[in-house]
């Protein structure tokens, strides 16, 4: 194969080098197609930040969605995970839905009994992935492999929607990031 390839929808694509007969480890890599909705900004050691609004005194992690696009999306029956090898990890719940150029916000607590928007994961503050899902619980629309996280200090798109990821000393859960 030579040249560029087009691809029209969200692929994984696992690929391997043969170099004097010996093949190499494999290597993955998502490429997504035009999400119209993405994984916008994280924090993954929150011990200051925002608080819980269902459990005063705690302070979980968090992970905001964004909506690219000039339509109201309706969310429910999309999966998150923080493991790409497990994509219907966590279903988010029927009525969810976010706004044209909007944001929603999902706790990642282990605490689901709590509300429509707390997930049934935790992230790793020492590294992992988070994805989101379509529907049928396997077209990956998004994610986002991420390393050791610093405390309080989230990861995030800038600008809002983007392929550029920076770290936010002021994070800014369910607003515009800066």
């Amino acid at each position: 194969l030579t040249g560029p390839v087009t691809l029209p929808q969200t692929t994984r694509v696992r690929a391997r080098l043969r170099a004097a007969n010996q093949w190499s480890g494999q290597n993955e890599k998502y490429f997504i197609v035009n999400p119209t909705v993405v994984i916008n900004e994280f924090l993954a050691d929150n011990k200051t930040t925002i608080e819980d609004p269902d459990e005063p005194g705690e302070y979980p992690d968090w992970l905001e969605l964004y909506n690219t696009g000039s339509t109201r999306l309706d969310l429910g029956g999309m999966y998150l995970t923080d493991d790409l090898h497990d994509p219907d990890k966590w279903r988010i719940p029927d009525g969810i839905s976010i706004e044209p150029y909007g944001y929603v916000v999902f706790w990642a607590d282990e605490d689901p009994w709590q509300g429509s928007f707390h997930a049934d994961f935790k992230l790793s503050k020492t590294g992992e992935s988070i994805g989101l899902f379509e529907t049928d619980g396997q077209t990956l629309i998004d994610a986002i492999p991420f390393s050791s996280q610093a405390t309080d200090i989230s990861f995030g798109r800038y600008p809002d929607g983007s392929d550029n990821w920076t770290a936010f000393t002021n994070p800014s859960p369910g607003q515009q990031n800066q």
